[in-house]
């Protein structure tokens, strides 16, 4: 959309009514100051998604013609300068925020977001001289240099409007055309930054940074210094001296090399393809023998050229299936680069300055304001990516734990842990910011996987001190259960759409530190863990009701009829996206557990089997605890007894069945109880820890992962191997891996065989020796590698199908035989009146003693059999009155009193 005609005059009479510049002085016009507040009035009232006016000003260059050359010439006039101040402000506003922070998908307002965001560069080209710098430099000092106290509102203003103006002009994006420039050379971004270093800036932001008195502006400097140190690799910058160093000069060579050998290869490859040795008069058209055609009597000509078999393909014009816009992988933008040396070594020296006098202190203040609700709401971003930088560059400095303590505890743990959660939530209510919160929680995982490297490096630090803190650390982390399932959280929750590839990348590795410095803590001696139990208070029992009975009879008759149907739908592809937790409610983990049962009901009850199948199998993931919602490897018939066994549950009164709990019951199967969760106590085992990985989800991220195995760095493939060598050696669960897609990529790792892939080709060999094997003896291996694989199918696919025993696993069918033996338990108790409680009894006699009470009363129930009822504790019985009286009448009447309760003891 076009300025119009009216509104194109009064805005270019309003510029020609500041001045002009002539290369020597800017010459004010008599009205300038009135002009300039007209231009913010324009601005204010510039709405809509055209943004016309803003445009207008960028497309004729006001700030570089105008606004900068009248502040350079007229610094000293105060209310000229904050005049121009505000409106160089607004001018540098970032397009997102203009846009409210959401990328307009419109046509035209992308295409007016995009001329916007190209005005932008300009102005950050403009500023990337010193002498853009010095007027506001020397104004900041001059205010910076009043106390505190002395300052008015408008000088308070005015350093804020300064640090904004320099956040703005940072935060400006690089230019894909005019800014493609190589490591060691000088962009934009770095221009801006010697810049601001000549111009004195620096040092005015490092003091703000390190004064107590000049706390209010901590939020806008950490902002600033974030963007200042955007794109630049933490551990080069800790690394760069005033000359190259020996290391750094042959890496430089190897990569050279590198690529150039790349080069040479591909080269070859593409040589070899197309051209052979035949001529080329004869190489238009080929006969493909016992290949048919479309006539059935003609074998298939081929018109093009074919130097081998196997590159003969009928579907190269063909147009893949595109996919849809909301399942494509998410796309990452950020990169990292090598500035110029200079450069570097001013940041090198900023870092330094900032984590001896500032780092501290100012992550402490921050901090605070995000528990008092004080910071905005993209601070928390800045406040990881300074968390993640600064430690990683104090690591790889002159590691020093003094330098990073604030953000080295247990409490940033917890911390990062509530956002990563907070912002997955609105991943799935807020879907139109996707992008924004998955960015955001790449952050946090970021500064999660710093935090542990710091912990791994005090392990080894000479400090005694040092390794007892990160011991602590460790076994706060490592006990409580929620920091300790966090990584497997991430790892159930990740889908690509939702995520970009470099977050997978960090999520693996960090997962690889994690389970690193566990086995280490866990090595030498025996750790005790939380777990969270459903404790169970016992009231007295309350006869059912008439109407009860009827109602329970009822759903059991539904269910029957029910049952056929919610069967097919277990065997179905069900892709509902449900969500079971929410973060966002004032509810615990056992709560919400209680809410996602509701839920399941009432899908059953309402037909809507889809919904509630992929409500259990959501739920599983969350809570895979205490197989409430069944085991990972549960089949079909074990889902549909557990389906069950929720449709007919109460749960009117906040109770679950016992018969979803039957591994914690104790007592009646009749019973009544309450549960609400207990904190208990046991022995960690790693071993089962590391099991609770062996899933079909890191397999497939290992794959993904896999796929890029050429260009991954040593860190990403290490971390790779030893997954999936913790999966097959560790955890004996070698048939996991049995994957058509994996083995394509170990062919293409064992053919393209280079040194630094050692670790994958000696894997590849050892899955494919152990395939080898399972082979000989099952022939139908060939098809299970087409097909995902749980810990169950690993297992029968090794020592045969139907073989699997789940030790944990309490939902234990009955066998006929069994049902006979329970049949004559229960006869043989009738016969010989033994004193003991029948289900007691019967539990010592039975033979299978992983039988639970709870589950030998139901089967009780189901074969018509007798079963005792509980006696309400508080309650005397007939008997025991009569024996009271008769004790209390023999008695004599000095016999005291405590003799006589112990006689009704006995």
């Amino acid at each position: 959309m076009a300025v119009s005609g009216y509104l194109s005059a009064e805005l270019a009479a309003t510029c020609n009514a500041l001045g002009f510049y002539d290369g020597q002085k800017y010459h004010l016009e008599p009205h300038c100051k009135e002009t300039v507040r007209d231009l913010i009035r324009y601005l204010r009232r510039d709405e809509g998604g055209s943004h016309e006016i803003r445009r207008y000003l960028g497309n004729a260059k006001l700030l570089t013609t105008d606004l900068l050359p009248m502040v350079q010439c007229h610094h000293k006039d105060v209310q000229l300068f904050d005049i121009a101040l505000r409106l160089i402000v607004n001018l540098t506003n970032p397009a997102l925020l203009v846009y409210n922070e959401v990328i307009p998908t419109d046509k035209f307002e992308h295409n007016y977001y995009l001329e916007i965001t190209s005005h932008l560069q300009q102005y950050k080209e403009a500023f990337n001289d010193h002498r853009s710098w010095a007027p506001f430099t020397e104004r900041l000092s001059e205010l910076l240099g009043k106390n505190v106290d002395d300052r008015s509102e408008d000088d308070q203003r005015t350093v804020e409007r300064i640090l904004i103006l320099i956040r703005n002009i940072l935060h400006v994006p690089s230019s894909a055309d005019l800014d493609q420039r190589p490591d060691n050379d000088a962009s934009i971004h770095d221009q801006v930054l010697w810049g601001l270093h000549q111009s004195g800036m620096i040092d005015l932001l490092l003091y703000i940074s390190s004064s107590d008195q000049e706390s209010l502006f901590f939020m806008h400097l950490l902002e600033i210094i974030c963007l200042m140190l955007r794109e630049q690799p933490a551990d080069v910058l800790a690394k760069t001296a005033s000359q190259r160093s020996a290391e750094e000069k042959n890496k430089d060579d190897e990569e050279l090399l590198r690529i150039r050998q790349l080069e040479l290869q591909n080269k070859m490859k593409k040589n070899k393809k197309y051209f052979g040795t035949r001529h080329s008069n004869f190489g238009g058209t080929f006969v493909i023998k016992n290949m048919k055609s479309t006539s059935d009597n003609n074998d298939l000509i081929y018109h093009k050229p074919v130097h081998d078999s196997k590159y003969i393909s009928l579907d190269t014009e063909k147009k893949p299936v595109k996919l849809p816009k909301n399942r494509q992988p998410l796309k990452c933008e950020s990169a990292e680069r090598k500035s110029a040396l200079s450069v570097r070594l001013i940041l090198k020296q900023v870092c330094v300055e900032f984590l001896n006098a500032a780092y501290n202190p100012l992550m402490l203040h921050v901090r605070e304001c995000f528990h008092r609700g004080r910071a905005q709401e993209n601070d928390e971003s800045y406040y990881f990516s300074a968390m993640r930088f600064f430690m990683e560059f104090n690591r790889h400095y002159k590691f020093q734990v003094k330098y990073v303590s604030e953000t080295l505890s247990v409490q940033t743990f917890q911390f990062i842990q509530k956002y990563l959660e907070t912002w997955h939530d609105m991943m799935t209510t807020d879907k139109k910011k996707l992008p924004l919160w998955s960015y955001r929680s790449h952050l946090a995982l970021r500064a999660y996987k710093e935090l542990l490297h710091n912990l791994a490096v005090m392990d080894r630090n000479e400090d005694e001190s040092v390794r007892e803190s990160s011991k602590v650390i460790k076994s706060n982390i490592f006990y409580v259960l929620e920091y300790r399932e966090m990584l497997l959280t991430l790892v159930n929750l990740y889908k690509r759409e939702k995520y970009s590839k470099k977050y997978l990348v960090d999520l693996l590795e960090t997962l690889h530190i994690f389970i690193k410095l566990l086995c280490d803590y866990c090595k030498d001696k025996k750790m005790v863990i939380q777990k969270t139990a459903v404790r169970r208070k016992k009231k007295n029992k309350q006869k059912k009701s008439k109407s009860q009975a009827q109602d329970q009879a009822s759903a059991e008759t539904i269910w029957n009829l029910a049952c056929d149907e919610v069967a097919l739908t277990l065997t179905s592809n069900i892709e509902c996206d449900v969500v079971p937790f929410d973060a966002t409610l004032e509810l615990d983990m056992d709560q919400q557990k209680l809410e996602a049962i509701k839920k399941i009901q009432f899908h059953l009850k309402n037909g809507d089997n889809n919904q509630a199948v992929a409500m259990l199998r959501a739920s599983r993931e969350v809570w895979p605890e205490n197989d409430t919602f069944g085991t990972n490897s549960a089949d079909t018939a074990e889902e549909l007894e557990i389906l069950k066994d929720i449709f007919l549950a109460d749960l009117g009164n906040d109770n679950i069945a016992a018969a979803l709990t039957e591994e914690h019951a104790d007592g009646s199967d009749d019973e009544e109880e309450d549960h609400y969760p207990q904190i208990l106590e046991r022995n960690f085992e790693v071993i089962d820890f590391l099991k609770r990985f062996s899933s079909p989800k890191v397999v497939r991220i290992c794959n993904t992962l896999l796929s890029t195995y050429d260009t991954n760095s040593e860190t990403t493939n290490h971390c790779i191997v030893r997954m999936l060598h913790r999966i097959a050696w560790e955890c004996k669960l070698p048939a996991m891996l049995f994957q058509a897609s994996l083995f394509i990529k170990f062919r293409n790792i064992l053919s393209n065989y280079e040194p630094k892939h050692k670790e994958l080709a000696k894997l590849a060999v050892y899955i494919l020796r152990k395939f080898t094997e399972v082979a000989a003896t099952n022939k139908t291996v060939f098809v299970e590698l087409l097909f995902p694989k749980h810990v169950k199918d690993a297992c029968e696919i090794v020592d045969g199908y139907g073989s699997y025993q789940d030790s944990k696993n309490k939902r234990i069918a009955w066998e006929e035989h069994e049902e006979e033996e329970l049949r004559r338990l229960d006869e043989e108790y009738s016969r010989t009146n033994v004193k003991e409680n029948k289900v007691d009894w019967i539990l010592d006699n039975i033979i299978n003693k992983d039988r639970s009470r709870t589950g030998v009363i139901k089967k009780m129930k189901e074969l018509g059999l007798e079963v005792p009822q509980s006696k309400p504790k508080g309650l005397w019985e007939e008997a025991e009155e009569e024996e009271l009286k008769k004790l209390h009448e023999e008695a004599d009447k000095d016999l005291p009193d405590k003799l006589l309760v112990s006689w009704i003891h006995e």
